[in-house]
């Protein structure tokens, strides 16, 4: 008897054990198919930001409707537009090889600078760049960030274009417009394509003051909008950053001048912005910054 209770007892066990094994190799299936699909599904997200911006495909991963996402939305956006001097001499130069891999190193340091300001990337535009400020999430200081990305492109296409001397390539120059205004932001396209985009007046102005930096011989040129709003910058800052890098060399003394006995004085700071402006408007309007 007892030795039919011990033969029981150890085929409960057998059972049980092979029921344990097939669990586990159960178990280990599943977690090897999850870990697939994440790998899948992070290769995916990956794919499709290199043709959306992360954010919105985020949302799209969270279970946000493509529907929800092609309700316009009218927002406030800084506008950056930036484009390469002298680009259709230079490719007329280079093979296509050479000319594509100088162009992806060019878009890849902009890009580069642009998303560490807190800006992305809409689209390129032949040689030319469209980077959104406020358009993907709320963002209160985002003319400051692109001024900001503006001067960190201008640092990375020095550096850039050193690097293409060095290789016995032709260096590269670029103007950068900034604009701030209203427009629409959602998914836009047809049935076939959409793209999430930021439209309106404000792009057209962007790239018009970008066109203007050739006029005035500088690299970054900023609207009066975009300069009343660099609310991430003091006064003093605002101006100091107008002078260094928003002004034509011909006239930069004359503003350091004015800025150093504003800040002697006191209290006159926000009047910089006001001059400076007006002077831009004179060089605009007569050829000569200064009315004299």
């Amino acid at each position: 008897m007892m030795s039919l209770i011990v033969a029981g007892s150890l085929a409960g066990l057998v059972v049980l054990a092979v029921l344990l094994y097939g669990e586990r190799r159960r178990t280990a299936s599943l977690r090897s198919q999850l870990d697939a699909a994440a790998e899948d599904l992070q290769h995916m997200q990956l794919a499709c930001s290199k043709l959306a911006p992360a954010g919105i495909v985020q949302r799209l991963v969270a279970g946000d409707s493509v529907a929800s996402l092609t309700v316009p939305e009218r927002k406030v956006v800084t506008v950056l537009f930036a484009d390469l001097i002298g680009y259709t001499a230079i490719s007329e130069q280079l093979e296509a090889g050479v000319l594509a891999t100088m162009l992806n190193g060019y878009f890849q340091h902009m890009s580069d600078a642009i998303h560490d300001n807190g800006g992305h990337v809409a689209k390129f535009l032949g040689d030319g760049i469209l980077a959104h400020f406020g358009a993907l999430h709320s963002n209160p200081w985002q003319c400051d960030d692109a001024v900001r990305a503006a001067l960190a492109m201008r640092t990375a296409m020095a550096e850039y274009s050193a690097e293409l001397t060095r290789n016995g390539l032709p260096a590269l120059g670029v103007g950068i417009g900034i604009h701030r205004g209203p427009g629409l932001v959602g998914l836009v396209g047809s049935r076939d394509r959409m793209d999430y985009d930021f439209v309106g007046r404000t792009v057209n102005l962007a790239a018009r003051v970008e066109a203007l930096t050739r006029v005035h011989h500088v690299d970054i040129l900023v609207t009066e909008i975009g300069l009343a709003d660099l609310r991430g910058l003091a006064p003093r800052e605002r101006a100091r950053v107008i002078i260094d890098n928003c002004v034509h060399p011909d006239y930069r003394p004359a503003l350091n001048d004015y800025f150093t006995a504003a800040c002697a004085v006191g209290g006159h700071t926000p009047h910089i912005l006001r001059d400076a402006l007006s002077w831009h408007m004179n060089l605009e309007e007569t050829g000569r910054m200064l009315a004299v």
